[in-house]
């Protein structure tokens, strides 16, 4: 119906008032602005709500190509500062609970496992975000208790290493060699898994502290407490 309007009534149309024609535009932008959706961005996630709004201004201020483009630097920008400070936490197991590793800051029945540590890291590791999982890796081994011999990462939502990353996580082995803590991986990645074989992590790690899941930890450092002379 458009086409058929601008090739058989150029001629009609031309002779509209502009005011006419500004009325027209403002009731299909009127369409266009839905309050709905912005009530449900409101309670739903106060950035993207931000985000819509900092788009509306841009098309109202610079345009909309430039509007569109200031909304989209703006919300890669939030994104890559939330993906170079991934989540993480340190995990407990319940005594009687049966098996399962918990977040110790949001189970509260949760407890440390005796002489480890398990780190769980939620999100890839990048050269972009490396730094920032190596400071708080040291942060928390400097707090562990003497007793503590393992180090343990729980790579469970590290879908994607780098060689950067790859290269300060050897460093960061090292590191924690030398507070007198054995570094271990579990839940590895294929991606992640293959990337750190070529780069010998892997094997300097060794394959007794490679665990398929966080619960063989449990098993593992209940062996060697065993096996510890008294």
């Amino acid at each position: 119906m458009l086409l058929l309007a601008l090739i058989a009534l150029t001629g009609v149309i031309k002779h509209l008032p502009i005011a006419v024609l500004g009325a027209i535009i403002a009731s299909a932008a009127i369409d266009l602005f839905d309050v709905k959706g912005l009530r449900w961005l409101w309670r739903t996630s106060g950035p993207d709500f931000v985000f819509a709004l900092v788009a509306m201004a841009g098309v109202v201020a610079f345009g909309v190509l430039k509007g569109v483009l200031i909304t989209i630097v703006a919300a890669g920008i939030y994104l890559l500062f939330r993906v170079s400070r991934p989540s993480d936490a340190l995990l407990g197991f319940i005594p009687g609970g049966g098996s399962g590793l918990y977040k110790l800051h949001r189970e509260p029945r949760a407890r440390p496992i005796p002489g480890v540590a398990v780190y769980l890291v939620q999100g890839s590791l990048l050269f972009f975000n490396i730094d920032y999982v190596r400071d708080r890796i040291g942060w928390i081994a400097s707090r562990l208790p003497q007793s503590t011999r393992w180090f343990i990462m729980d790579a469970e939502a590290v879908t994607t290493i780098d060689s950067t990353a790859a290269a300060v996580l050897a460093e960061m082995i090292e590191e924690l060699e030398a507070r007198n803590l054995r570094f271990g991986i579990a839940n590895l990645h294929a991606q992640p898994r293959e990337l750190l074989d070529r780069s010998g992590i892997l094997r300097s790690i060794g394959p007794d502290m490679i665990f398929a899941r966080t619960d063989d930890v449990l098993g593992a450092s209940a062996e060697e407490n065993r096996a510890e002379p008294r």
